[in-house]
């Protein structure tokens, strides 16, 4: 099940898309550790994705090992 799912399913809150400020009330009102971790899992994966295609486009080629 995708986060957005679980997410939606939750107190209402989530329709389509949540606010920044409707997030960090989320989080500071969920008491469910499994919840937490879901969504710090999502959030881990999705930044170390952000973080590889960064690295990707900014990569430079160094003059003299190309063939």
């Amino acid at each position: 099940m995708k986060l957005k799912d679980i997410l939606k399913n939750r107190a209402g809150i989530v329709t389509e898309e949540i606010t920044s400020q409707q997030f960090v009330d989320m989080v500071n009102d969920e008491f469910d550790i499994e919840t937490l971790e879901l969504m710090k899992q999502a959030i881990e994966k999705q930044i170390t994705m952000l973080s590889t295609m960064q690295g990707i486009a900014n990569r430079k080629t160094i003059k003299g090992f190309g063939s």
